[in-house]
């Protein structure tokens, strides 16, 4: 049995406030690498824009920040499982794109999503709803 020595009970009024003041340096580490982050609860999701000329030094600068990431959480007494990661890559269906083969995420290897599942709706690669649409009827 394992017994947690410090933290706050679930539902506390002060839960909250604490927990932002101590994810928030998080946000710190992630801006660094000139990355975008929308942060809430206990998710992040790291966004990036991927031009053809950049293409392979913004995908190294994206793993460099999870890594960076995943190390200030265990820094922090925090656990991660880079196993539930999630990667998409979002484009114009007009417009042929390259499409991502995979992410590293230290010994996981992450391949693409065509969809994912985001604070109640399902949005596809090319920002299409269809399958939040058919998931409702």
């Amino acid at each position: 049995m394992n017994l947690i020595s410090f933290g706050d009970r679930q539902g506390s009024v002060l839960g909250p406030l604490l927990f932002l003041l101590y994810y928030g340096p998080l946000a710190d580490v992630i801006r660094v690498h000139g990355i975008d982050a929308m942060m809430y609860a206990d998710d992040s999701q790291l966004c990036i824009i991927i031009k053809r000329s950049n293409r392979r030094v913004a995908l190294d600068q994206l793993e460099l920040c999870i890594d960076d990431v995943l190390c200030w959480n265990t820094q922090n007494g925090l656990k991660c499982n880079p196993t539930k990661t999630e990667v998409i890559h979002f484009y114009s269906c007009y417009t042929p794109s390259d499409s991502i083969s995979h992410l590293r995420v230290f010994t996981a290897i992450i391949e693409p999503l065509n969809e994912v599942r985001e604070l109640g709706i399902t949005p596809d690669s090319t920002l299409t709803i269809r399958t939040h649409i058919n998931n409702i009827r």
